[in-house]
């Protein structure tokens, strides 16, 4: 059978005069595949974890892929981007391949396309699979969530990409030149406008109609989209059953895909061969970092002198070095006038710096004649260790957020506060910021404590 790096990609025109990019591959009736916003045909064929599970269920089934509009290696641009004209890129891609009663294979975005045709065309489909999906958008995140991830797709791509992976396959860590490949696949605008739909969505209406035999498969521990969601969607749905399955990713062939096929050949009534399982790649450093930085040192050293401003600076190390270690963080070294220190996890990050503004507050109250203006920025990354030190744009980065911050002050990027979401910090947005050396403007935000 082809395998999917090499099936030719091929190409039909939609109503509306939009080239829509598909491939097939493999033998046995027809199983289209529906992702939905962001895909890349070629990603798809060369992943080291997709390819297999495609190349397993094209042993039993002819896989059908396409890139939707707006996306990959189909037309970057199109008239309007509704679920209308995704419905019906479907509709018409099915009519220019004339498949007979087919499968479909459907998740995230592309369960809400997959139900809203199946509504329309029952008659069509032999089996639905639905996986890690939804039937109403706004089930998915809060409105102010939602607002702040299509500022951070408009404004920061690169950094919202890995963001977004992180909650999508947060078991399988991304090497940074695949996360890259992956912003490519799509611009930052018309991601923006398609992420917009998916959660605007709401095919509830639709999942009574659905008379075709459908699997819906959630795993567990899913974050963005959870569980509850697929098991509310696969109640409402007449001929449907629900299987959870173990993990947390999004993707079917991420956090280990033996028990989706195996749930995905029961259902079609065959015998998949299951590909064997890869050792684990390492997985990526993500990494937050903090910098904190006493306001004018210099002057205050010429002020004071330097045994008094050495006496501050002695005050500003002990506070910061204590909350290090109280909170989990690692000093990477000193600065002269500030610490650069590493956290594991952002919320914890946040918290210490939280406790080192309080700690230094308290001692600007007890001696004002000793005032510190101490300013600290926080952001979350992969950063390249070398000789115990960290580099890298998500360092330099975090070193201008602090550079931005006022005395008394706790800043961070938009990143680390989206993986604090769900926790108890408030946070005041500051808009997007210029930084130098930065080529993208970066949203950034208040801690307020």
């Amino acid at each position: 059978m082809p395998q999917a790096a090499e099936a030719q990609i091929r190409f039909f025109t939609t109503s509306d005069r939009v080239r829509i990019a598909y491939r097939s591959f493999g033998r046995g009736p027809p199983l289209l595949y529906v992702r939905g916003w962001i895909s890349d045909l070629e990603i798809m064929a060369t992943s080291r974890e997709a390819r297999p599970f495609f190349e397993a269920l094209a042993g039993v089934r002819t896989v059908i892929q396409f890139d939707m509009r707006g996306n990959g290696q189909s037309d970057r641009e199109a008239p309007s981007f509704t679920l209308d004209d995704c419905v019906r890129d479907i509709e018409e891609l099915v009519d220019h391949l004339k498949l007979a009663p087919f499968d479909m294979f459907a998740q995230t975005f592309g369960g809400p396309m997959a139900i809203a045709y199946a509504a329309r065309n029952s008659e069509r489909l032999r089996r639905l699979i639905l996986f890690s999906t939804y039937a109403t958008g706004a089930d998915t995140s809060t409105l102010e969530r939602h607002r702040v991830l299509i500022s951070g797709i408009r404004s920061y791509w690169s950094g919202t990409v890995r963001l977004l992976d992180d909650v999508t396959s947060p078991d399988t860590a991304r090497q940074r030149g695949a996360l890259s490949a992956i912003g490519r696949a799509i611009s930052p605008e018309v991601a923006a406008q398609l992420y917009d739909l998916g959660f605007q969505v709401d095919v509830t209406d639709c999942l009574a109609a659905v008379s075709t035999p459908t699997l819906v498969l959630h795993r567990r521990e899913a974050q963005a989209i959870t569980a509850q969601l697929g098991r509310r969607m696969a109640s409402m749905i007449p001929s449907a059953s629900f299987v959870p399955l173990e993990g947390s990713d999004l993707n079917p062939w991420s956090g280990g895909s033996r028990d989706v096929l195996q749930a995905v050949a029961h259902f079609l009534g065959e015998e998949i061969e299951l590909p064997s399982t890869p050792q684990a790649a390492p997985a990526a450093s993500s990494t937050t970092i903090v910098f904190t930085d006493i306001e004018k040192s210099v002057d205050m050293t010429r002020r004071l002198g330097d045994a008094a401003a050495q006496d501050l600076l002695r005050v500003h190390n002990e506070v910061v070095r204590k909350q290090l270690q109280s909170s989990g963080g690692h000093e990477i070294k000193h600065t002269g006038d500030g610490i650069m220190a590493s956290f594991a996890a952002a919320t914890a990050a946040i918290q210490c710096a939280i406790e080192i503004q309080r700690q230094i507050a308290r001692h600007n109250e007890e001696h004002p004649e000793s005032f510190i203006g101490l300013r600290i920025g926080i952001n979350s990354g992969e950063p390249v260790t070398e000789a115990e030190d960290l580099f890298g744009i998500s360092v330099q980065l975090a070193a201008r957020v602090c550079a931005q911050a006022r005395p008394g002050q706790v800043l961070v990027s938009n990143v680390v506060r989206e993986l604090a979401a769900g926790h108890s910090f408030l946070f005041g947005d500051q808009g997007n910021v210029a930084l130098r050396g930065i080529d993208e403007p970066a949203r950034l935000f208040e801690v307020r404590w």
